[in-house]
């Protein structure tokens, strides 16, 4: 076990920043030495919320199965509790198996109209209470090949805005831009291949995901809508894993009408288009490319801890769109940046991405690779 209290800045364009200090207790295996369990509480300040608090657990049961749980406490508003399981080799290998229950009452959400030319001028401020229940069971038909069905319970209801420098979401928008609440079972049967060795940590490997959505009133939900999508992702490595070429291109389309803004397609954040706060632009469709080049360069070790540094030049592209005959190259939106990883093996991951785009530039700090 290493003991070692860590200071940390999270940021966000629609979060602020977060300053604090976290006490990370590292459990290794003895053999290998590597951490197979983190329980990390912590407290700090942030510039919306004030005083912060909180505490992670992750245990890794192996490099296929962990667990994560966290709750978090802010001094204004903020409430969190997270739990997520994931097995992706269950059953002697033949089954996928994962599990994530959440309940957020996020002061941070941000809205700004649906579609492409909604003026940065135009954010508004809500309080979104929302559960989130999600699950999916798959089963290896071939070694790389699973088919699944996910089921997915939403329920988000819209509050008027916690940032007062900001006009509430509710005052500005209406049921017409998709601002009502609304509890939604959402059904994706899914086809996914994954060669991947360790999901997203990995260096190598080739992952597709196509799926069909569904959300029916006579099964519970408010809402009628279907949907497609389909996720790509590549990554090769050379020079001993000291570079790691990594794409992805993912496309989504909705089809129903009076869908919920929340329910929607939406690019912005530490994931996708990375020039912009999260959630920036909102429609039924959407698209975007995605590339990085990860550059080991070196290692650490503090208190018998490893941590490998990298730094990650990026581009990505992309567009939301209401229906196919909307997409068009005068709507693209490009981002460029630089991010800067922390890996501690076997799974755990911290960054920092700087990305600029034709609004500026937004900074994130955040845990987990973006794809």
């Amino acid at each position: 076990m290493s003991f070692l209290p860590v200071p940390f800045v999270f940021s966000d364009p629609n979060e602020g920043q977060t300053f604090g200090l976290k006490f990370a207790l590292f459990f290794k295996d003895k053999e290998t030495n590597q951490v197979n369990m983190i329980l990390a509480p912590k407290i700090g300040y942030n510039t919306l919320i004030k005083m912060v608090g909180g505490a992670t657990f992750l245990k890794y049961f192996s490099l296929q199965e962990n667990l994560t749980a966290s709750f978090g406490i802010g001094q204004e508003v903020f409430r969190q509790v997270l739990v997520d399981y994931e097995n992706r080799r269950a059953g002697g290998g033949k089954f996928y198996l994962k599990g994530s229950f959440q309940y957020i009452r996020d002061p941070f959400g941000r809205f700004w109209g649906i579609g492409n030319n909604t003026p940065e001028s135009h954010q508004t401020s809500y309080v979104g209470p929302s559960f989130y229940g999600d699950g999916e069971f798959g089963y290896y038909f071939l070694p790389n090949f699973r088919i699944g069905l996910r089921e997915s319970w939403n329920t988000t209801q819209i509050d008027n805005g916690f940032v007062t420098t900001l006009p509430s979401t509710n005052a500005v928008f209406g049921p017409a831009n998709g601002v009502v609440n609304s509890s939604n079972l959402t059904n994706k049967l899914a086809l996914t291949y994954d060669s991947r060795p360790l999901k997203d940590v990995s260096s190598t490997g080739f992952y597709s995901d196509l799926y069909f959505l569904w959300s029916i009133q006579s099964w519970g939900s408010d809402v009628n809508y279907t949907g497609i999508g389909l996720d790509v992702r590549k990554l090769w490595s050379f020079k001993n894993e000291r570079f790691t070429t990594a794409v992805r291109g993912n496309f989504q389309q909705l089809f129903g009408d009076n869908i919920p803004f929340y329910l929607q397609s939406s690019l912005g954040g530490a994931n996708e288009l990375r020039g912009f706060p999260k959630n920036r632009f909102i429609d039924r469709g959407k698209m975007i490319f995605s590339a990085e080049e990860r550059i080991r360069i070196g290692t650490l070790h503090i208190l018998r801890t490893e941590y490998q540094l990298s730094a990650a030049p990026f581009f990505e592209v992309g567009e939301v769109f209401h229906d196919f005959s909307d997409i068009s190259w005068k709507y693209l939106q490009p981002v460029g940046g630089l991010g800067i990883r922390i890996k501690i093996p076997p799974l755990t991951i911290i960054r920092a991405d700087a990305g600029f785009g034709r609004e500026g530039l937004a900074f994130f700090v955040t845990s987990g690779f973006p794809f």
